[in-house]
């Protein structure tokens, strides 16, 4: 796992209020149970703030997960 993918998992586990061992490579909306639509929005909050960057509203609903939240941020270039 790399530095990029450990913060991405603490930022996750952060918002969402859970331990950062319980954020795994296929962590999505619903799961854990504690990422739930209003954890969503705090998420994308932050990851706006940590990582700089606007994510429109139709983004928004489609960083559904681990991987799609990173693959954005990869695609835009969006870097701390």
């Amino acid at each position: 796992m790399t530095n990029e993918e450990t913060q991405l998992r603490a930022l996750i586990a952060a918002v969402v209020g859970v331990d950062a061992s319980t954020i795994t490579a296929t962590a999505a909306l619903h799961d854990p149970p504690e990422w739930d639509s209003l954890a969503h929005m705090s998420l994308i909050a932050a990851i706006e703030q940590e990582y700089r960057c606007t994510i429109q509203a139709e983004f928004a609903l489609e960083l559904r997960s681990l991987d799609a939240i990173r693959a954005h941020l990869r695609g835009r270039g969006e870097r701390r």
